[in-house]
């Protein structure tokens, strides 16, 4: 890749049908946040969104289900190649008008076989563990999680900077820490809805003993060492608004103790 000419990337290792890891770094991308933030921000919505919804079971890996992602991967396309052998569906393909038209039918004939192989694996071992029949959506969500959090893989120097101008932003955030005090307001500069993603804010200093977090809107953000996230989700969003996130840390550099930047 690298003689290519490519300098980042990232795609899945095995075939994806659920898409989080993948289009959800679309949702960041060209939003202010460079590709390498994208990919790791769309990383951290994932892993907050299993944390919220399966506490006991969001840092497991698929092992212990015993969900072998690239069997189902192999298998499904066994499947495939066995699809395209059959004489009536290899008469069908070659009527085809290109081989794009028929690289991307036997694209969807994987994605869905891929599906189609992991829910099943998914009821085998609901059923082999006796979980509730009411719980098995429950479950796939989850599987589906844990399947995206570790399947895509960004290649390139993450240092390096891809980005698309962002002339007209829909908001901005202004931090300030003053002791220990922390506070951040994002300003709204346009009216719509936010998009499928938590707002991400990066901070510019790391800091350590979070607490006393409070936040407008009746929002419960998320808040780590090194940036927070608002769950605006879905939300409607109205210019000249501000949402003002407050909070207590202590800078783990000592020096920085007064920074501002904009997101």
């Amino acid at each position: 890749m690298h003689t290519g000419g490519v300098n980042q990337m990232f795609g899945y290792t095995v075939v994806t049908f659920y898409g989080y890891m993948g289009w959800g770094i679309g949702s960041y991308f060209g939003n202010q946040y460079n590709l390498s933030e994208s990919f790791y921000f769309n990383n951290q919505s994932l892993i907050w969104n299993l944390q919220k919804s399966f506490v006991d079971k969001a840092n497991a890996d698929l092992d212990f289900v015993k969900l072998d992602r690239h069997s189902i991967d192999n298998a499904a396309r066994k499947r495939v190649s066995e699809y395209a052998k059959k004489p009536d569906n290899r008469a069908m393909l070659d009527k085809l008008p290109s081989n794009q038209a028929r690289n991307q039918l036997l694209s969807k004939l994987l994605r869905k076989y891929s599906s189609q192989m992991f829910n099943e694996a998914v009821t085998k071992e609901i059923k082999a563990n006796n979980i509730a029949v009411h719980d098995k959506k429950k479950m796939i969500d989850l599987f589906n999680g844990l399947w995206d959090r570790d399947v895509v893989a960004f290649y390139g120097d993450p240092a390096w900077v891809a980005r698309h101008n962002s002339e007209n932003p829909a908001w901005k955030a202004t931090w300030s820490h003053t002791g220990e005090n922390v506070e951040v307001k994002v300003a709204i500069l346009k009216d719509g809805k936010w998009g499928n993603r938590p707002l991400a804010i990066p901070f510019p200093v790391r800091l350590g003993r979070i607490r006393g977090i409070e936040c407008s809107h009746g929002l419960k953000p998320l808040v780590t060492d090194d940036f927070a996230m608002l769950p605006v989700m879905g939300k409607e969003r109205k210019a000249g608004d501000t949402i003002v996130l407050r909070f207590r840390g202590s800078a783990i550099d000592p020096k920085a103790t007064s920074a501002k930047a904009s997101g």
